[in-house]
């Protein structure tokens, strides 16, 4: 093939890569995670998707002003103010996390098979997310 033919080739896989990589960056799955709260369920959407139902928290936590401490290579997301996926934390071990890195407080929802950690970006947020599945969960005992 000619020099010209080769300069296209390139150019065309150039673009087509530079193209993929915007699209990847700009994808949900590396937005922060929404959560939300349904009559029955809570759910996270993310890097993981976790939909719990309320009859299915064995208890629910309020964690202010925690240092949550990593062990060994975490498996998902993280960026400036947000971590999303898999971890593993010293004290907590093995779950999913959805959280802020903006401020120091979670709640930490555990069911009999899994753990989760979340927040949202600021401590009322997060306060008032946790007194929402809290009624809930009261509602159902």
């Amino acid at each position: 093939m000619s020099k010209s033919c080769w300069f296209f080739v390139y150019a065309f896989m150039f673009s087509f890569l530079a193209l993929m990589m915007g699209v990847a960056l700009d994808s949900d799955e590396t937005a922060p995670a929404d959560i939300g709260c349904t009559k029955y369920f809570v759910e996270f959407d993310g890097l993981t998707y976790d939909q719990i139902q309320y009859k299915d928290i064995v208890s629910l936590t309020m964690l202010k002003n925690y240092d949550l401490i990593r062990q060994g290579k975490q498996e998902g997301l993280e960026f400036d103010e947000y971590y999303n996926g898999p971890a593993n934390y010293k004290d907590i071990g093995k779950c999913h996390a959805y959280i802020y890195l903006t401020h120091p407080d979670y709640v930490l929802l555990t069911t009999g098979q899994q753990k989760i950690v979340f927040n949202l970006p600021s401590l009322e947020q997060t306060e008032q997310l946790y007194s929402t599945i809290r009624h809930e969960m009261e509602k159902r005992n």
